[in-house]
């Protein structure tokens, strides 16, 4: 059986799925995961999501405290991809920014596609030619023929480098390797592994992040339908899909989140989908970018904190008071969604 398995590889290994004698080009021949889900006919779709799980109530526990709508949320494809969206158009920014911050693992399958499609920019890929050199060969994987690409540099010890902000000092992360097994037919990604060294002050970490894909075939099309973000070995976010048809059209029908919280509890997520909408029908209003400043953030939480002390006057019988501090909200923060709450308070107690 050894010696067979053996043939059988060099037999496909031979065939014309040659690795070419330039390695580089593979990356360019990897198909981009927004091109999996494309369909004939289909240029967008939109549904409503329905979430589960202990990240979603302390959500609603959130809002409830604050006197918000409950939770809505929408899931929205378009030919850039996929954008998991808030549909509370009540909510104020920084709460907004709560959300995105507490659903990072529902959004974990998008940023980690982003990560790879971004190799594609052209400025990137030529400067990653030249900075690097890569080692290919033929391995087995899964019982099944594949190609390894191993890139380092080829004299500053890193590829690529970026700094953040760590408190009073900044941080140095250095891309030392990245290793790609692909799929020697269809040239799917399977496995991408990044080694990683960390700086900050004189310490530095190394850490390995890997991210490991399987793909699902549905009508004859090749769909990702789990994706498991490991670091140095340990799990951090396993994500998995099911998929439907409707209209001819082949839709997520549910996505499984499993991860560990900043506490290292695990949890889960559950995401359904319903009231699906085709082409024109889509809710594409929803996609906008909720990229807010940290000003903005500041100033919507004075606001909130002003508007929470005038509503405390109304209900101690000091209507007079609560209409002066709703002016000065109104004047004092004009780009809140407080200052909007203000004018209408202000209307009621005028009346």
């Amino acid at each position: 059986m050894l010696i067979a398995g053996i043939l059988l590889f060099s037999i496909a290994a031979s065939s014309n799925d040659a690795i070419p004698e330039d390695p580089y080009a593979l990356l360019q021949e990897i198909p981009s995961f927004a091109s999996l889900f494309k369909q004939k006919g289909l240029s967008a779709y939109s549904a409503d999501a329905k979430i589960e799980g202990a990240i979603c109530k302390n959500l609603e526990e959130l809002t409830a405290e604050k006197g918000l709508t409950s939770p809505e949320f929408a899931e929205i494809y378009t030919e850039k991809g996929f954008v998991f969206k808030l549909k509370n158009p009540d909510y104020p920014a920084f709460v907004r920014q709560i959300v995105n911050e507490m659903f990072t693992p529902v959004q974990a399958f998008d940023r980690v596609i982003a990560l790879i499609e971004s190799k594609r920019e052209f400025a990137w890929f030529e400067r990653f030619k030249t900075v690097t050199q890569v080692e290919s060969k033929w391995i087995q994987y899964e019982g099944a023929p594949h190609i390894r690409l191993v890139f380092s540099p080829k004299t500053d010890g890193f590829i690529e480098k970026r700094e953040e902000d760590a408190g009073n000092e900044k941080r140095t992360i250095e891309t030392q390797r990245m290793t790609f097994i692909l799929h020697s037919r269809t040239k799917l990604v399977r496995v991408l592994k990044i080694d990683l060294l960390e700086k900050k002050g004189d310490s530095s970490i190394k850490s390995e992040n890997k991210f490991t894909f399987t793909y699902q075939d549905i009508s004859g099309r090749s769909m990702p339908s789990e994706l498991l973000i490991e670091k140095d070995g340990k799990r951090e976010i396993k994500f998995k899909a099911t998929y439907k048809t409707i209209d001819n059209f082949i839709v997520f029908s549910e996505k499984l989140f499993g991860y560990f919280d900043p506490s290292g509890n695990p949890g889960t997520v559950r995401i359904t989908y319903a009231n699906y909408k085709f082409n024109g029908k889509a809710d594409l209003a929803l996609i906008r970018q909720d990229n807010v400043s940290p000003d903005q953030l500041r100033l919507e939480a004075e606001a909130e904190r002003e508007f929470n002390s005038a509503k405390d006057q109304i209900i101690n019988g000091h209507a007079a008071q609560a209409k002066i501090m709703f002016e000065r909200i109104i004047k004092k923060y004009p780009n809140t969604s407080y200052a909007e709450q203000s004018k209408t308070l202000l209307q009621g107690l005028s009346e």
